[in-house]
């Protein structure tokens, strides 16, 4: 309950009509015992139709006016409910807008505060169309259709947020202003810990469990078709130009799906300027081999 009017009157119309119900129930079990009693009567011919014709409307009447008497009093417990108003959903509610003594009116336009439902937050994700058809390639071929996709979330400060979710809805449209499309998970917060507004980084499980190469975004290049690649270094310390199929973003990485293995040595300084059979010295600041990362 968010706020209370003085129910006195209202509980005092409630009282009145429960007692105009109780009399008119009282008249009505009266009525039909003497409408009975004319019944059994008749079937003896000792009275005459007319008597038991009265007797019946009596009973009629009394059944209406019970039912008169029953709308009364529901309609005076609904006024008596105007006199609580409560929130439509459970959750914390924030700075009250109204003071004591303030009126208030049906669909006014200022509210009265705000409630936040917290057991459950919605994580809203951006991610571009490229993205999330790479995703739908990756779940197609998922074994459990009903499983649910998990999703984690790292808070502002860089720690990992306890608490698993998971993906929910994706929207149907790509954002014409940002080529990106909305995903949104939800996320279990018993303890109150996520706030709405905050910003978080949502990290969107692979369908199965396994290890994924990745490398930064950096040292990816595309030819002028888009066709992604990247340059390691060989045993000869020279570069050479690999054509590579990426597959989901991965913070600031690409999942590299075909193209590299594990150990090799991937160029990640000087992009713009690298070309095929270039001497290198390999320097662990300067490449970068292969990352791992648990899907």
């Amino acid at each position: 309950m968010l706020y209370q009017i003085d129910p006195t009157v209202y509980q005092s119309n409630v009282n009145s009509a429960q007692a105009q119900l109780a009399k008119a129930l009282t008249s009505e079990e009266t009525a039909r015992k003497t409408a009975i009693r004319y019944q059994e009567l008749l079937k003896k011919k000792l009275t005459s139709q007319q008597l038991y014709d009265d007797a019946d409307a009596a009973y009629k009447e009394a059944q209406a006016e019970v039912a008169i008497r029953q709308a009364a009093l529901d309609y005076a417990n609904i006024e008596l409910s105007y006199t609580q108003i409560k929130a439509p959903i459970s959750g914390q509610v924030g700075l009250s807008q109204v003071s004591e003594g303030s009126l208030l009116t049906a669909e006014q336009s200022s509210y009265l505060t705000t409630v936040i439902q917290t057991s459950n937050v919605y994580v809203d994700m951006q991610q571009s169309s490229l993205s999330i058809h790479k995703l739908k390639q990756d779940f197609s071929d998922f074994k459990d259709k009903r499983e649910e996709i998990p999703v984690s979330i790292t808070l502002e400060d860089g720690s990992a947020y306890e608490q698993i979710g998971h993906l929910e809805f994706a929207d149907t449209q790509v954002s014409g202003s940002t080529g990106t499309v909305t995903l949104r998970a939800i996320i279990p917060n018993s303890n109150n810990t996520l706030l709405a507004g905050m910003y978080v980084r949502a990290h969107i499980s692979m369908p199965e469990a396994r290890d994924y190469l990745v490398v930064p975004q950096s040292a990816v290049v595309r030819s002028q078709s888009g066709e992604p690649s990247v340059f390691v270094v060989g045993q000869d310390n020279k570069t050479v130009k690999k054509s590579v199929e990426l597959g989901n973003e991965v913070g600031n990485g690409w999942v590299v799906k075909q193209g590299l293995a594990s150990g090799d040595l991937v160029v990640i300084n000087n992009i713009l300027n690298m070309r095929n059979s270039i001497d290198v010295v390999v320097d662990s600041t300067s490449l970068s081999t292969h990352a791992d990362v648990q899907g």
